[in-house]
């Protein structure tokens, strides 16, 4: 009895959450005599919407993609978390010094030769 009542509410809840996306699919949110502005920044477009006396205005937009990003959430495989073991284990390597030259080397080439 309990499992029927839950489908009916599951059921029910799926239908008005799909109603209110579709809705929101390609529809503007309605402001009044707002305007919406687009600003190109460095960074990318942002819209802004400007009611009436210039002031910004914030609006809420219904996502029009939430029932497939819902549904994806309940179709996704639970990951188990990996083992930690020890593959290889590498030596420290260790440095040598070198010691530096007392002496001028002479250079790769010398002043060009009379011909």
């Amino acid at each position: 009895m309990m499992r029927t009542f839950f489908a009916y509410v599951l059921a029910l809840v799926l239908t008005v959450t799909s109603f209110s996306l579709a809705h929101a699919r390609g529809n503007n949110p309605d402001v009044g005599s707002a305007i919406e502005m687009v600003i190109c920044t460095g960074v990318g477009m942002k819209v802004l919407t400007v009611g009436p006396d210039g002031e910004p205005i914030e609006t809420v937009h219904l996502c029009p993609d939430g029932a497939q990003i819902f549904a994806a959430e309940f179709s996704l495989p639970v990951v188990q978390m990996p083992e930690e073991r020890l593959v290889i284990q590498l030596a420290a390597a260790h440095a040598t010094a070198h010691i530096g030259r007392t002496e001028l080397t002479p250079s790769a080439r010398g002043p060009p030769e009379l011909v």
